[in-house]
């Protein structure tokens, strides 16, 4: 816990700037061809995005299972083809690096994973609410 304090503190200084930059990359990143044929406007893909999450993850036996605020997390470690974003450690570690100026090679790769999938969980709810969207925590359960 102490390296995640540390790295939050060391990116903490620039996270509105970081954030952004997130939801840009975000938005760059979603991908609806392998769904509609074509590429869509941000906020049907975020619409596709939401039912896709909503369908996948966001059932009771999963919240039971690994608790309803690391739903989001696991769908991504699935590897949408919806949301091509980097999953291999190194990629993270040079997004981060660049967002941010911040030399995060110094940290465990966990606790730069698990603060990766929480920025895209930030960005995505952000991009949501940006196109007057439910966020992920107002999605329904599916039963």
């Amino acid at each position: 816990m102490k390296n995640t304090n540390r790295l939050r503190k060391a990116l903490n200084t620039n996270s509105i700037n970081l954030l952004d930059k997130f939801k840009i990359y975000v938005s760059s990143s979603l991908d609806t061809t392998d769904y509609t044929g074509s590429n869509n406007s941000v906020k049907d893909s975020l619409k596709i995005l939401l039912d896709e999450f909503q369908r996948g993850a966001l059932y009771r036996n999963n919240i039971l299972r690994i608790g309803r605020r690391n739903c989001f997390k696991d769908y991504l470690l699935g590897l949408p083809s919806l949301l091509n974003i980097h999953f291999y450690y190194f990629d993270m570690y040079e997004l981060f690096k660049s967002f941010s100026g911040v030399d995060v090679t110094q940290f465990e790769t966990d606790v730069i994973s698990d603060l990766y999938y929480t920025y895209i969980e930030r960005a995505v709810n952000s991009l949501l609410k940006d196109n007057d969207m439910i966020t992920l925590d107002e999605l329904d359960i599916i039963e």
